[in-house]
Formats: C-alpha cells, structure tokens, sequence
C-alpha cells in the first residue's frame, strides 16, 4: 500500500493542487489501481499541513475543494484545516466530497456553517451524519442567510431515521 500511496501522490501531485488568487481545489476523479480515493497515509502528513497553510495564506479566496482524498484523522481538520478554513470571510463555495471525516470534523463544519454568513454553495456529499450531526446540519441550513447549494448525495443521513430527513428539507 505504501508504494501505491507514494506512486499516486508523485504522479498526481500537479494534477491535484489547482491554485489561483480565488480558487484552491484537490479534486482527482480517476485514480490508478481501481482505487476510488487517495488513501491516507502517515507520510503524507506534511504535505497536508503544507495545504492548510496554503488555505491560510490565500488572500481573498472564494472556492476550496477537496475531493476524493482521505483526509488525516490525527485531528488536522480540527486544528489545522478548519481554522483555515474560517479565516476566509469571502469563501462562497466549500466541498469536502468523499474525504472520510470523522464525527467530530462534521460537527466542527456543521458550527462553521451555522455562524458562516458567505457561504453560497457546500458540498459534503459521500460523508456519513449520524442523527445528531444530522438534527444539528438541517438547523444550520434553515437559519443560513445565503446558502442555495447544497449537495448531500450518496450521504448516510441520520442513520436512515425519516424525522431527521424531513428536518432537512422542510
């Protein structure tokens, strides 16, 4: 796996990062080796702590996508990627698709979301929402001020439980 993992990244490394003044983006749609995502792995650490500072450091940045990358559960997205993420006061599209986040990272996202007042579109669709996570997702979207985008697809919504459907689309 090791070498699967150094393979992909040494490969797509200036496919994935896609970078201007409004606009940071690792996306990739195709791996080699029939995988479905970039797998994380512990040596891959820098480099993602690399990208945190760049979402930090990019002055008026309105579109952050990560797609189809696993992202470390070492707690980076709670204290390195999340407060990045909050300094952006003209962000208007965030996706984190398919990037396995743990609980604790979507309810983090999902208090962001509920004091961000910028955002227009946010895609988080290919993560799990428990119940709680799900109640407190269908609130923030209610109360966002400019939000018209959502994409939740291939998400397990509440544990199946209808109530908390219903709460997100009412």
């Amino acid at each position: 796996l090791k070498s699967k993992v150094s393979y992909i990244v040494s490969e797509a490394q200036d496919k994935l990062l896609k970078r201007d003044h409004e606009r940071l983006e690792v996306v990739q749609r195709e791996f080699p080796f029939g995988l479905t995502m970039c797998p994380y792995h512990p040596e891959l650490l820098p480099h993602y702590q690399y990208f945190a500072e760049t979402v930090k450091s990019t002055d008026g940045l309105k579109v952050l996508k990560i797609a189809n990358h696993h992202l470390p559960n070492e707690g980076y997205f709670l204290t390195e990627l999340l407060p990045a993420i909050a300094l952006k006061e003209n962000l208007q599209t965030l996706e984190l698709s398919h990037c396995g986040l743990a609980k604790s990272d979507m309810m983090a996202i999902i208090s962001y979301l509920a004091e961000n007042e910028t955002l227009h579109a946010i895609n988080m669709s290919s993560n799990c929402f428990d119940l709680e996570a799900t109640l407190a997702l269908a609130a923030a979207i209610r109360n966002h001020p400019i939000l018209y985008e959502i994409d939740l697809s291939a998400c397990n919504l509440g544990d199946g439980n209808v109530d908390a459907l219903g709460k997100l689309l009412v």
